[in-house]
This record gives C-alpha cells, sequence and structure tokens, in this order.
C-alpha cells in the first residue's frame, strides 16, 4: 500500500536536500581552502559554511511549523542561500586563477568549492520543493486545525454534550 498524502513526495525532497546541503557544508568546513598564499581550513578561509549548514537544519525544522506562508518565506530564505553558496562556491576564499606570490588550487581546494556547489545545488532544489508545494506540505498541529471546508457532521451524543456545553438542557427538545 501506498500512502497518497499530498506534498509528502515534496517533503521527502525537502528533508534529503536540505540535509545533504547541511551535511556537504560542514564537510567543507572541515577541508583545506587555499586562501592566497597557503591553505587553510574551510571554517577559516570561509567562516559562514558552518552557519549555513545550521540554517538549512534550521529551515528543516520551521518549515514545519507554519502554514503556507512561511513555507514561502523560508523558501526565499534557502533560494537566497543557494545563490550565495553557488556564488562562493566559484569565488571561493581567493579565486582560482594563481596570481603572484599565490599557488595553484589544491585538490581539497577544488574538493571543497565542489562541495559548496553540490550544497548549493540542494538549497536551490529545497527551495523549489518549499515554493511550489507550500501549500501541501505537512505542518504540526494541523491534524487538529478545523479547516472552514473539512467540518465532519458531529455524531447525536456529541451535540448533546455540545448543547450542554452552551447551557441547554437537551431532554427538553
Amino acid at each position: 500500500m501506498t500512502d497518497r498524502r499530498p506534498g509528502r513526495s515534496a517533503l521527502w525532497a525537502l528533508l534529503l536536500c536540505l540535509l545533504l546541503a547541511a551535511a556537504l557544508l560542514w564537510g567543507s568546513s572541515r577541508l583545506g581552502w587555499s586562501a592566497g598564499s597557503a591553505p587553510v581550513r574551510g571554517s577559516e578561509a570561509v567562516p559562514e559554511l558552518v552557519p549555513l549548514a545550521l540554517l538549512a537544519l534550521a529551515a528543516l525544522a520551521a518549515q514545519f511549523a507554519g502554514g503556507a506562508p512561511v513555507k514561502r518565506i523560508i523558501g526565499v530564505l534557502v533560494l537566497i542561500s543557494g545563490c550565495y553558496l553557488a556564488y562562493r562556491g566559484i569565488t571561493g576564499a581567493a579565486p582560482f586563477a594563481p596570481g603572484p606570490g599565490s599557488t595553484a588550487p589544491s585538490d581539497q581546494d577544488v574538493l571543497a568549492r565542489s562541495l559548496v556547489g553540490l550544497a548549493a545545488l540542494a538549497e536551490l532544489g529545497a527551495a523549489a520543493a518549499l515554493l511550489s508545494a507550500a501549500r501541501v506540505l505537512p505542518a504540526m498541529g494541523a491534524r487538529y486545525t478545523r479547516g472552514a471546508g473539512r467540518q465532519r457532521a458531529k455524531a447525536p451524543d456529541q451535540r448533546m454534550w455540545d448543547a450542554l456545553s452552551e447551557g441547554e438542557d437537551p431532554t427538553t427538545k
């Protein structure tokens, strides 16, 4: 049996993309980046890698808390983060082209920038999932809210209890 709840595939895509982006950013922050003449750790050369990884995880958690407008705002923030990551993956801590006094990029530098580029793609995919499926993605507590068109018919005994709660005597009817 397959589960046909709306938004389930978009939720899985969003979950995988944001977790992947966070893992790739963290991994890139651990590698060596070429910064001018000497390689340095990614968290030192590009200090925003770890906070952007945490932003991806926070976006994943926050999307459950709100309705469609909140999910769209989070989607725009993830889109901006993905575009920035694409820029940082290209420019890195120093340009790829060696200038006077700088060395050619190392294999670790190329790998680190590639990881940031993949994280950017993952975040752009997550942003697309958030923006396109914001209305159908599940939210916390959605099961307990009553939609205007989704009110179920009340059972006779429930109507009796509601009448008692409102101060009416249902036995007089």
